[in-house]
């Protein structure tokens, strides 16, 4: 916390970049300039632009307001992909110098055909390779 002799940190700058054509990267927008990581899973269907019926602005804004270094994974119907996506998403996010553990992730997502049976599928078989081990 800052005290009196001490200047309260400006708040980033950081603007979005995509890292793929399906996945965009939002570092922290909080006063620390660092974070966990995140990885939001989102319809390509989803309109993800700010309205003004809403005060909330989209997920990959939220989530970066509240201190996390973000990757957006935008998924259409292909649920396959999403195994290569989410590991693309990890290498961009353990770039980000912003990023303060891409080790450990939050994963959050909405409910699409298909796609997180895949992984689940892709999850059990990786841990039951590790057990293995």
């Amino acid at each position: 916390m800052a005290t009196d002799t001490e200047p309260i940190p400006a708040l980033p700058n950081a603007m979005p970049f995509n890292f793929e054509p399906s996945i965009t990267i939002q570092p922290p927008l909080s006063r620390r300039g660092t974070g966990p990581g995140l990885i939001l899973i989102v319809s390509a269907d989803l309109d993800l632009n700010s309205h003004e019926k809403t005060l909330d602005p989209p997920p990959l804004q939220k989530w970066a307001e509240e201190s996390y270094a973000v990757a957006q994974i935008t998924i259409d119907d292909d649920a396959c992909a999403l195994s290569e996506k989410l590991g693309a998403a990890l290498v961009a996010l353990k770039r980000l110098p912003q990023c303060e553990s891409a080790d450990k992730v939050g994963v959050v997502g909405m409910p699409l055909p298909d796609a997180f049976q895949v992984l689940r599928m892709k999850l059990t078989f990786q841990s039951s390779n590790l057990l293995s081990t």
